[in-house]
């Protein structure tokens, strides 16, 4: 009973190291611009760190997402703060007001991550 509990902790161990529940592989984050960018990163954080945070106030986060890559921003393209929510255990939401500057409008940009949320062409890794 004794080995088997060492195997399952072994187990549960190699899983915690490949990352959380939920999290998206991603090996090194990608560099790209606004959402993308940043969306690569945080898949990186999470598998690395087991979740996503809870949020992007903290500076260790912030720098943890720019030690992934140098050029991660949390603006969009258009220079608007990028709005973060941790949706629950493995997953997030990204959203830009897009170009026009105004949330609610048909160019806002929102990028969903984890385990039953996705984005409009958002595709699996």
């Amino acid at each position: 009973m004794r080995r088997l509990a060492i195997h399952a902790g072994w187990i549960l161990l190699v899983l915690g190291h490949l990352g959380g529940v939920g999290c998206r592989r991603a090996v090194p984050p990608q560099p790209g611009p606004g959402l993308e960018g940043l969306a690569s990163a945080l898949d990186y954080y999470c598998m690395q760190m087991g979740d996503y945070p809870d949020s992007l106030d903290g500076t260790n986060v912030v720098e943890r997402l720019r030690s992934y890559h140098p050029e991660v921003s949390l603006n969009d393209s258009w220079g608007h703060p990028v709005k973060y929510r941790k949706i629950g255990p493995g997953s997030l939401e990204l959203r830009s007001v897009g170009a026009d500057g105004v949330e609610g409008t048909k160019d806002d940009v929102v990028i969903r991550r984890g385990p039953g949320v996705s984005s409009p062409g958002d595709s699996p890794k």
